[in-house]
């Protein structure tokens, strides 16, 4: 799987890796088909900040933040629904855990 998500805004070098972190852990790290997660798999961002406007800041970041995940979530989800032989996507919703780490090992 690769999957290459661009923007134009503006976003420092730690910033894109700290927001893509979050995406995907929320996101690729938790599909799996046939039981089994890819070890050759490859997300990327690219943001060439061309926008025209500042660096992101405070809501703004987190607007960002949340529409990159949500843009992970959707791609995510495209891969176990378009697997080769795949008739069924099953999506598991865990609520209430005091702490991610909780659902270690568990894959949505």
């Amino acid at each position: 799987m690769l999957a290459v998500i661009m923007t134009d805004a503006l976003l420092t070098t730690n910033e894109a890796d700290s927001l893509l972190r979050h995406a995907v852990d929320r996101s690729f790290n938790c599909i799996s088909v046939e039981g089994h997660t890819s070890t050759s798999d490859t997300v990327l961002l690219l943001a060439n900040g061309q926008s025209g406007v500042g660096p992101l800041a405070g809501e703004d970041l987190g607007v960002f933040a949340q529409a990159l995940e949500e843009v992970c979530v959707e791609l995510a989800r495209a891969i176990p629904a378009d697997g080769e032989g795949a008739s069924h996507l099953i999506s598991i919703e865990i609520a209430g855990c005091a702490s991610r780490k909780f659902i270690v090992g568990i894959r949505l």
